[in-house]
This record gives C-alpha cells, sequence and structure tokens, in this order.
C-alpha cells in the first residue's frame, strides 16, 4: 500500500506542476437541475483538476491513451471535472462530496460553495453530507483555512473509511507531502468528529438512499443509490477519471486506487450492472453536469450524457 501512495504523492505533484493560465481562467459552471422521481437533484461544480493521463494509467500496450485522447480531442493534460451533488429530500439538503476547498491549493478548484450559493444556499443550509471517500478533491471542501464550513451538517461515512484515515498508525513510513495530506485529512476529520455518523456495508441512510459499497479505490469507497418512485440514479464516486479513455479500456491500471486490482474489478462490475439495469449515473469526474448513462457497444462501453 506505501508504494500506491508513494505514486499517488507523485501525482499529485505533477498536478499542481501542471496548472496553466488556461486552467486558472476556467469558465464558471452554472448548476444543473434535474428530477428523479420527486426528487431534485442537482450538480455542483467544484472546478477542475489538470492531471497528466500517463501518469494516471498505467497502458497495457504503447499509444492506447494516445489514440483515445486524438479520437476525443481531448489535450494532456487533462482537466479533470470535480462535481459535487445536492438532493432535496423533503425538508432535508444532502451534498454528495464537498469538492477540494483549499486543500490542493489550486485556483481551479475549490468553488463549490460559489456554485452552491447560485442555486440559493449557504453553507449553514446543509443538513447531511455524503461522502463517497476521503480523498482531498472530496472531502477537503468541510474545512477552509482548518475551519468548519458546514456547522449544521451531519457526515456519513463508511466505517472503513473513518478508521483507515483516522489511524495513526497509517503514518508509518509516510513522508513529505504524503504525510501532510494525511495529517490535514485527519484534522478535518477531526473537526467534525461529534457529527460523523459511520455505517457498515450496505444500508439505508433515508428511505430513499441506500450506500452501495465499492471498495478499492480507497478502503471504505462507497456509492449512493437514491430511488424515488420507479426512477434511480447512483453518486459512483470515483468509479472514472477519465472518461474517453476508462470507458473503452476499463482494465487500465488508475494510480488513485489503493487497490489496484480490486479497483479494477469494480469497475468492470459496476459498468456491467449499470448498463443492464439502465440506471442513471451520477460521476464526480464526468464532464459537468456528470449525469448520464452507460451503453455497451461491442468491446467498449460509451456514455450518453442526459439532455
Amino acid at each position: 500500500m506505501t508504494a500506491v501512495l508513494n505514486r499517488t504523492l507523485l501525482l499529485i505533484l505533477s498536478i499542481v506542476q501542471l496548472i496553466s493560465l488556461q486552467s486558472l481562467a476556467q469558465e464558471k459552471q452554472n448548476p444543473f437541475v434535474t428530477r428523479i422521481g420527486e426528487v431534485e437533484v442537482i450538480s455542483l461544480s467544484d472546478g477542475v483538476v489538470p492531471t497528466d493521463a500517463y501518469k494516471l494509467l498505467k497502458e497495457e500496450h504503447s499509444g492506447q491513451i494516445d489514440s483515445l485522447l486524438n479520437k476525443f480531442q481531448v489535450e494532456n493534460p487533462v482537466n479533470i471535472q470535480v462535481n459535487a451533488f445536492l438532493i432535496l429530500l423533503d425538508n432535508k439538503k444532502i451534498l454528495i462530496d464537498v469538492g477540494a476547498g483549499d486543500f490542493l491549493n489550486i485556483d481551479s478548484a475549490g468553488k463549490l460553495i460559489e456554485s452552491l450559493k447560485m442555486v440559493g444556499y449557504e453553507p449553514k443550509d446543509i443538513t447531511d453530507i455524503l461522502l463517497t471517500h476521503v480523498h482531498a478533491d472530496h472531502s477537503g471542501g468541510l474545512a477552509i483555512d482548518n475551519n468548519i464550513v458546514f456547522p449544521n451538517a451531519i457526515i456519513h461515512l463508511n466505517e472503513l473509511e473513518y478508521n483507515y484515515y483516522t489511524d495513526i498508525n497509517n503514518l508509518d513510513g509516510m513522508k513529505g507531502m504524503e504525510r501532510s495530506f494525511f495529517l490535514k485529512e485527519q484534522v478535518i476529520l477531526d473537526l467534525y468528529k461529534d457529527r460523523i455518523k459511520t455505517f457498515k456495508g450496505a444500508k439505508s441512510i433515508f428511505p430513499e438512499i441506500k450506500t452501495v459499497p465499492l471498495v478499492g479505490h480507497t478502503p471504505g469507497h462507497t456509492a449512493y443509490l437514491l430511488k424515488s418512485r420507479h426512477n434511480k440514479i447512483l453518486f459512483w464516486g470515483d468509479m472514472v477519471h477519465i472518461k474517453e479513455i476508462q470507458f473503452v479500456f476499463p482494465n487500465l491500471e488508475d494510480i488513485y486506487d489503493i487497490d489496484i486490482e480490486k479497483g479494477k474489478r469494480q469497475r468492470l462490475k459496476v459498468y456491467k450492472t449499470l448498463t443492464h439495469k439502465k440506471i442513471t449515473v451520477a460521476g464526480a469526474h464526468i464532464k459537468f453536469p456528470g449525469i448520464g448513462k452507460l451503453n455497451k457497444s461491442e468491446h467498449k462501453y460509451e456514455w450518453i450524457p442526459i439532455k
């Protein structure tokens, strides 16, 4: 696991070095509203994180990444979208993930609060936050300058994820930025320690929302399934980082996965299930608004964005 964390650290360092003037000038994304049965779901943009596709994904054969970036006219480094989602459920205002905040210290991300205000809400209005996992671009927005951002929210988190990131023994062998990132994640969780509710496995958080464990990307990585009437949407966290590549070659190693082999198996399993059941998907790192469905075409999968 230490080797994987070290590779992840190298990628994070590369991300910071790859920020360009173009990425700093990203236009604002207006929130996108859709309905799942009787429930309103709003896509919120936290911005983008420029990432080198060749360092993020490991090719099985030379030219795989090149061919797809060229085909889809995607420049490298790839501006990976960071999406969060607001669910308006009865009297609840529920966020799925909270973006990066000031965690990554880059100007192209950390814009969730601005997006939230564009739909008329303040951080104090949020009642619940469902974290898919504790990576910086999903949980970093919980705190700014080490101060609580969401003063009235209950944080829901897989027990495995919570235990991993609060275990000081996991600091053994960590150095430099790797160590500082882990310590900052611990500080953020400690700020909310009195309002964190952990869960085990598959569980109903609300009558309409249940957890779907998809461990592999992180020890407690979890998706959330919202069902209203006969409609469903799965908020799948980090199943995909670069859709133009990973829907065509789901077997490529993703350096962000703590358990790389399990991460690959989860992707293939989830792709197959969602395609068969025609379930709507909300992806954290798919082009805004990040909502659509998967379609199987020959030996690859295709993303069909919501209209």
